[in-house]
């Protein structure tokens, strides 16, 4: 009895037991329940990030580019540790084809709804940083010249400038304005001539007591704004100071309708341009102001676009695939 008693204080004693104890649990029990506790972890993790995500985004702290920076890091944080056991496919994800590799993605609605807005999809092991995700990392300089090289090299440009026009056709059906301000394309950009010719010339077989008619953007140097001259196809032209063609002296129009190029475009109707502020300036000179339409492919979406304290939303943005925002 004493013998046994001894062993049962004995402090090595315990000491030996409480690690075989642990060595079970981490050899035998933890490859058990991971894969079952692991999804709940996620889940919490990736919710708490998205929670955090609609906060930064409403303005709640004011350095935007600090806050997207910051949310980048909770995201990769979330999706490292997910990432770090996919090969186990646990319970909570499901596998999908992509290409030649296999793509895990999170069953959690929170999680798939952000990985299908362009988030990250996990590639075997690793996670691929997505081209939204990209976008955080860059100043305003680097995202215009990313968006500009990726929109140049469209390789199904035909079909989405095609997409685009009838888009544009349907949304101006019904519409009052009989002066429309456009642009010339530069860069790449989606060309709305075409469609709004076909649209002049719908009014010409109409009834209308209105003639239709088409601007062109002409940049005064002096006070950096842009006024319409009256364009038409053959109409004469000439390259203004920034080398884009301008109608020459024709008449100048004052449009209700305007249609405006995105470089880029985000949430809210928030459009990115070249940085020249022309734009900008010629509509707060406008009286009355016209309604504003931002035109872009939807290659051109920038999901955390950061505007600016001065910057307006446009009223409605019409992209390939349909209309993309529109101004409550």
């Amino acid at each position: 009895m004493s013998v046994s008693k001894g062993v049962l204080l004995n402090p090595f004693c315990w000491a030996f037991v409480l690690r075989f104890v642990m060595t079970l649990i981490l050899f035998f029990l933890l490859p058990l329940v991971l894969p079952l506790v692991l999804p709940l972890i996620l889940s919490v993790v990736m919710g708490l990030c998205r929670t955090l995500s609609v906060w930064l985004s409403t303005g709640a702290i004011g350095f935007r580019g600090l806050d997207n920076r910051l949310w980048l890091c909770i995201q990769s944080f979330g999706l490292n540790l997910g990432g770090i056991f996919l090969w186990q496919n646990p319970a909570g994800y499901k596998t999908t084809k992509d290409e030649d590799a296999e793509v895990f993605i999170f069953q959690d609605d929170s999680v798939t709804h952000f990985l299908d807005n362009g988030g990250k999809q996990l590639r075997g092991c690793h996670n691929r940083i997505s081209k939204q995700t990209d976008y955080l990392l860059m100043d305003k300089k680097s995202l215009r010249q990313k968006l500009i090289k990726d929109r140049a090299e469209l390789n199904n440009r035909y079909a989405l400038t095609t997409a685009l026009q009838q888009v544009m056709r349907i949304w101006l059906v019904g519409r009052p304005d009989a002066m429309i301000g456009a642009y010339w394309p530069i860069k790449g950009e989606f060309d709305p001539l075409p469609a709004l010719h076909r649209w002049k010339e719908d009014g010409e077989l109409t009834d209308l007591q209105t003639r239709r008619r088409i601007g062109l953007p002409v940049i005064n140097k002096l006070h950096k704004t842009l006024t319409f001259h009256a364009w038409y196809p053959g109409c004469p032209m000439e390259n203004d100071a920034y080398d884009i063609p301008k109608p020459k002296d024709t008449e100048v129009l004052t449009p209700t309708l305007l249609f405006v190029p995105c470089v880029g475009f985000g949430p809210g109707g928030y459009r990115l341009g070249y940085g020249g502020g022309f734009y900008d300036r010629t509509l707060a000179s406008l009286v009355p102001k016209p309604l504003t339409v931002g035109l872009g492919f939807s290659v051109g979406f920038v999901q955390d676009l950061e505007n600016e304290p001065h910057d307006v939303p446009l009223d409605a943005i019409l992209t390939d695939e349909g209309v993309a925002w529109v101004k409550d």
